[in-house]
């Protein structure tokens, strides 16, 4: 009851209502929504495919829809009564008996079940059954079973079925988990782990001594410079990646990169903004390309000047991390120092930033604004420059890509919280300073999202909107739950370890560029895969790391007194919601084995570090007495073993 007692009761309400409105939500579009394209097999029928070999593309095409024809033979008995045919398809249908059309089911409801009665359509003996299933621009699935027969009658793989004229093959059930991917052909995690065990025992017994000598040699007066001498370690890093590798890897390597170099052209020819139906990236908001065009414009369109900006923006960020955790934790130079290492040597930072696209701006322009946030949540008083400055930054973070709009809402939530709980400030004061945190993003980046509305009625117009135009498809263009449950194919096939699971897909962009830089044929030379893939099971212990920094920033938000520090660890926990969140929906929503990656959310670079920050403290902070000097000592030399490896794989 002690503890019960400390709980913010306020800030668990909201906690615990934030969580069950999601948990609704994502059932209720689960369940209902047609936009969602997962399905669930159940005791009634099974989810059947046509059996296409697996492709890495990406298919765009002004009409990509494919009618596949799935058929089986029913032996009616005479004398069964009612026999009704219960029909789901992904996610239009056609059905016929005897080659004879009966019925057609609605697309657009394609969740909702048709149920049609065969009695009159039907003749004692063999009849045909067969449903033409199509889908744009996705592929047709079924899922159809017939009651009121005296044995089970329903789609499994021993009905047959045929696309664009193909002979008759066995359907296959379903599967957005299929291990059997051999387009790609790959090294395990562990083979590549493997060649390297010398190297790996070297370099931790080495981390590991470095780290024993310090500890027992170096004066405690030196460690105030760790976080420092860590930063410029990685800048020497960084510029040295920029000129050995980043400025040799041509522009069509990234993530839909030659789409956004199309955008900067179009800009640099026209001098005006395209219209988001016109290209593939052309509905992103601007600002990116209009400073990369510039840029270009400047420096006499030298094809490197592209490279700047993305590049800038990653090793501003782990700049501005050390500046942030120099503040939030002035007396604990050992959090600091971890903080900086883990953002500056994190590799999803390191290869978005070698890429051209706007995700670079937005994590920068975001985690500024993130870090802004932490610094006015934990002041007594909050002051007109630190509400001016988020302002400005939030203003060009929206206009630089939609994820900053969650992020806005969170951020503003808790502004206002902060702002209405100080002492001794007038409302109207907290008031004036909300309102230009409305006013001035909006003049920012207002325009755009009102030019959208009034071409589109949407605010946030995207590919969906532009199916007139264009369709789009990837493999496997459906999702099921398995997809969501399983994890650990990444350590068997790491390279777009995507088509295996969600969390493999997360696991394998951050601590890797496991989807190759958005090339789907074999592993690009600038990056040594052997040591960037056997980083991926030497980095699995940095799972339990922020998982427990998480959680002590859950702890915090809810027991400490200090409402300053209660709000920072309650806004890290949020931005981790709403980041999962996203990846969550994205993944659902597109139903590409693509659309899950680690990436989109880049802007969770300094709460991530934070949390390192945080568990690696609950490691140090104990007496080095007996096991805990060993067992510090270990962990020492895995983390310089993890540092060294990243770096290899990206410089080697």
């Amino acid at each position: 009851m002690k503890i019960i007692n400390q709980i913010n009761r306020f800030q668990l309400a909201i906690t615990v209502g934030f969580f069950l409105f999601w948990i609704i939500f994502f059932i209720y579009k689960v369940e209902f929504s047609p936009n969602i394209s997962i399905i669930k097999n159940d005791s009634n029928a099974q989810w059947i495919i046509y059996p296409h070999k697996l492709n890495l593309n990406t298919i765009t095409t002004k009409k990509s829809s494919s009618t596949t024809r799935f058929q089986k033979d029913l032996e009616l008995i005479e004398g069964v009564d009612q026999p009704v045919i219960h029909i789901k398809a992904h996610k239009q249908a056609i059905l016929f008996v005897n080659n004879i059309k009966i019925a057609t089911t609605n697309p657009d409801n394609w969740k909702n079940e048709t149920s049609v009665n065969l009695s009159e359509y039907l003749h004692a003996g063999k009849n045909l059954i067969s449903l033409e299933v199509t889908a744009d621009p996705n592929l047709g699935i079924l899922h159809a079973y017939i009651s009121g027969l005296p044995y089970r009658w329903a789609s499994d793989s021993s009905w047959h079925s045929k696309i664009n004229g193909k002979p008759l093959v066995n359907a296959v059930v379903a599967d957005d988990t299929r291990n059997d991917f051999f387009e790609l052909q790959q090294k395990t995690t562990y083979e590549h782990l493997n060649s390297l065990i010398p190297s790996i025992i070297f370099i931790f017994i080495i981390c590991s001594a470095i780290y024993t000598l310090a500890l027992y040699k170096l004066k405690s007066k030196y460690y105030a410079f760790l976080p420092i001498i860590s930063l410029l370690f990685l800048v020497i890093l960084w510029v040295f990646l920029f000129f050995k590798k980043i400025i040799s890897i041509p522009l069509v390597f990234g993530f839909d990169s030659p789409f956004h170099l199309e955008y900067t052209r179009y800009l640099q020819k026209h001098v005006s903004l395209p219209m988001p139906h016109d290209g593939w990236e052309f509905y992103q908001p601007p600002l990116f390309y209009m400073i990369s065009a510039f840029t270009n414009i400047l420096f006499n369109y030298n094809i490197i000047s592209l490279k700047l900006l993305p590049f800038a923006c990653g090793l501003g960020t782990v700049i501005a991390i050390y500046k942030l955790t120099k503040k939030l934790f002035p007396d604990c130079t050992s959090k600091v120092t971890f903080a900086v290492l883990f953002a500056g040597s994190l590799p999803m930072n390191i290869y978005i930033s070698a890429y051209y696209t706007n995700e670079n701006l937005t994590s920068f322009l975001l985690n500024l604004t993130i870090m802004l946030s932490l610094i006015i949540l934990n002041e007594e008083q909050v002051k007109l420059v630190q509400v001016l400055s988020l302002s400005f930054v939030m203003g060009f973070a929206l206009l630089t890509k939609y994820t900053a709009l969650p992020i806005y809402f969170i951020v503003f939530i808790f502004i206002a919280l902060k702002l209405f709980s100080q002492k001794n400030v007038p409302y109207r004061n907290s008031i004036y300073y909300l309102f230009l945190f409305i006013l001035i993003p909006v003049t920012i980046s207002g325009w755009f999202y009102f030019r959208n509305y009034l071409n589109y009625g949407n605010f946030l117009a995207s590919h969906p909107d532009f199916r007139q135009y264009f369709s789009y498809w990837q493999y496997p263009g459906f999702h099921t739950l398995n997809y969501f449950m399983v994890f650990g194919e990444v350590f068997i096939k790491p390279i777009h370890a995507g088509v295996y699971s969600f969390w493999d897909s997360l696991y394998s962009t951050l601590f890797g560029d496991g989807s190759l830089g958005g090339v789907t044929g074999r592993p690009h030379t600038f990056w040594n895969y052997k040591y960037m893939i056997s980083t991926y099971l030497i980095a699995f212990p940095v799972l339990f790391i922020l998982l427990i920094g998480f959680l002590k920033s859950l702890i915090c938000a809810f027991l400490i007194k200090d409402n300053s520090k209660q709000f920072q660890h309650l806004f890290l926990v949020f931005l981790v919601c709403i980041a999962g969140i996203i990846l969550f929906y994205k993944a659902l929503i597109f139903g590409d084995y693509s659309s899950a990656k680690s990436f989109y959310c880049l802007f969770l670079i300094t709460p991530l570090s934070i949390f390192f920050a945080q568990g690696m403290e609950q490691i140090y902070w104990k007496p080095l007495k007996g096991i805990m000097m060993i067992l510090r000592t270990i962990i020492s030399g895995w983390f310089g073993t993890f540092i060294i490896f990243i770096w290899l794989g990206f410089i080697m």
